[in-house]
């Protein structure tokens, strides 16, 4: 039959493949071999399963020994072996380890493949581990994929709202919201740094101007007032309203760190003879000016800044910058002037907050270094309406960088609660009236620290196998690993919402001007209750919060997800971002 297709010319192709295959596989005749003696077959078994091991034929060993089994007959002493080579080659680790653990324990050390078997079993050990080890890391992976992924939606949700509930506003260049205030008719009043251009001679100059901004219950803006022309540069860094009076000043412009008193609708008032109620306290010393203003219940005035103070002969520059203070009475006339600090001591101050205390002292808060040092540590002082120094407390650096307090707010009973930055950690501290330190926290926000994605940013991480498109995992990892990089956070101000006091504060890359908005309620022993973040855009900072009469709180900073603007937004008691409502004073 195979010579007659042989020959037949236009069957040549099949009888070509016929003869290939019959080359290829075993000539399996059951009815001739069925009448061999059994031993016969089991040699012939035996024979084809060497041929198959040699020519790694994996799949063919297993049969031949399956058949070999079932002839009842001992099996060759090294058939296991094959075996495990057969299922190690097929990645059928666990039955390859079963059968090399059944011909060890058979032949022991006098099996004819001992060296070969150690070495297998030592193989399938490693590649077992290795699988499992993938293993691990594949559904690590995609539980960390599915985390990233829930945060991005989430994210992305949280942007939407954001930016439809936040109010933004501002200029082609840098503008700032510095301070809040509550005005007449439930009105939000903001205060800060506005841009403003000019033309000087066909070159178009750009800076900043002081401002004012109310906006009413609802959120709209109900007057904006910008203090002075574009040649006036400056910027408000406190707003206090004075009932029945309109609203008391702080900041520094033309060079002057200044106090200024204006009507209900932010228009400057004039004193009794005539001129503006503008007082400049102090030459500005860019940003460690203080320019805050507060207000006694006597109706005085007390603003403090930052000065410098004496002269190098050779140089001609300031020994040391120090906080000083000035008292006016309720029409602007010089009641006291202090500079606060050792002056003997050549340190360079910037002051970043103040409030009143008991009635009548003030609380004035901010971090120093001494002349040639690069890094500072925080103090705070009490000083009576006199400027006379009740106590100052000096505080140091947990580890390396900088510690600074940048707002201050009071506590029940005449303490005080501070809150500023430990090196790249945000941190809070209770301080009595007397001036000892009650308690000192570093607090951990939602973002800061490293966020840990080890499988997802490695390197290698899509050589693990999990199902999903690069375009996916591209943006999955661009979301997630760049929070890798250390943050640094601090906190900006102090409010009350419900029962809590709310650190607003903000994360960011360090080295870099990505940033978010953190709240963080505590108590009064600095248990934490509750943390959110807020914001949209690349760089989004809080610079000022306010209480609202629903127990919620109104924050202002800035943001660029609109450019560098303004930005204003609310929240509830918890932390959840809301409409604007009830922005009357918290009562």
């Amino acid at each position: 039959m195979i010579r007659r297709l042989l020959s037949t010319g236009s069957r040549l192709g099949f009888g070509l493949a016929l003869v290939a295959t019959l080359a290829l596989a075993p000539i399996s005749v059951p009815a001739q071999e069925s009448s061999l003696p059994p031993d016969v077959r089991f040699d012939i078994l035996r024979l084809e399963l060497e041929a198959a091991a040699r020519a790694g034929r994996h799949k063919e060993v297993l049969v031949i020994a399956d058949k070999i089994r079932k002839t009842g007959l001992d099996a060759p002493t090294n058939m296991s072996f094959l075996e495990a080579r057969a299922f190690h080659a097929l990645g059928a680790g666990v039955m390859a380890r079963r059968a090399l653990v059944s011909y060890l324990k058979t032949n022991g050390r006098s099996a004819k493949n001992y060296d070969e078997a150690i070495k297998l079993f030592v193989e399938i050990k490693r590649v077992q581990r290795e699988k499992d080890e993938n293993a691990k890391a594949r559904a690590a992976l995609v539980q960390e994929t599915e985390l990233v992924r829930t945060a991005m939606r989430r994210a992305r949700e949280h942007h939407e709202a954001w930016k439809k509930l936040a109010i933004v506003f501002g200029g082609p260049g840098d503008d700032s919201a510095l301070a809040l205030a509550h005005g007449v008719d439930g009105n939000l009043v903001v205060a800060g740094a506005l841009h403003a251009r000019k033309e000087d001679k066909g070159k178009t100059v750009n800076t900043t101007l002081p401002w004012i901004t109310a906006f009413d219950a609802k959120g709209p803006r109900a007057w904006h007032r910008p203090l002075g022309s574009a040649e006036d540069a400056g910027s408000l860094r406190s707003i206090v309203a004075i009932p029945g009076r309109g609203f008391l000043l702080g900041g520094a412009q033309k060079g002057f760190q200044f106090a200024a008193v204006s009507d209900p609708l932010g228009n400057l008032i004039y004193n009794e003879d005539g001129d503006p109620w503008v007082i400049g306290f102090a030459p500005a010393t860019g940003n460690d000016a203080g320019g805050i203003a507060r207000l006694l219940p006597s109706g005085d005035i007390i603003a403090v800044g930052a000065a410098d103070i004496g002269a190098d002969r050779e140089t001609g520059k300031a020994l040391a910058r120090l906080p000083i203070m000035v008292r006016l009475s309720p029409t602007g006339k010089v009641r006291a002037k202090a500079v606060l600090g050792d002056t003997k001591v050549p340190t360079w101050h910037r002051l970043h907050d103040a409030i009143v205390i008991d009635g009548a002292d003030l609380i004035v808060a901010g971090e120093a270094r001494r002349n040639g040092e690069h890094e500072a540590g925080a103090y705070l002082m009490r000083i009576d309406a006199e400027g006379k120094n009740v106590w100052t407390r000096s505080l140091a650096p947990s580890g390396t960088g900088t510690l600074a307090v940048n707002t201050v707010a009071s506590l029940p009973g005449g303490g005080v609660l501070a809150a500023g930055h430990d090196g790249r950690s945000l941190m809070v501290l209770a301080i009595s009236g007397a001036g000892e330190v009650l308690w000192r926290k570093i607090v951990p926000t939602t973002t800061s620290g490293t966020t840990s994605y080890p499988r997802l940013c490695d390197s290698d991480a899509k050589k693990i196998g999990v199902e999903i498109t690069d375009q996916d995992f591209k943006a999955l990892r661009a979301f997630a690993c760049g929070a890798q990089e250390t943050m640094e956070s601090a906190a900006d101000s102090i409010a009350m919402a419900g029962d809590h006091f709310i650190i607003v504060g903000h994360d960011g890359k360090t080295g870099s001007a990505g940033g978010r908005i953190t709240l963080t309620a505590i108590d009064t022993d600095g248990t934490i209750a509750w943390q959110s973040t807020q914001g949209a855009g690349t760089d989004t900072r809080a610079h000022a919060a306010i209480a609202t009469a629903d127990g919620g709180i109104v924050i202002a900073g800035t943001t660029e997800g609109w450019g560098r603007d303004v930005a204003l937004f609310k929240v509830d008691a918890k932390g959840d971002l809301v409409r604007f409502a009830a922005l009357a004073p918290r009562q």
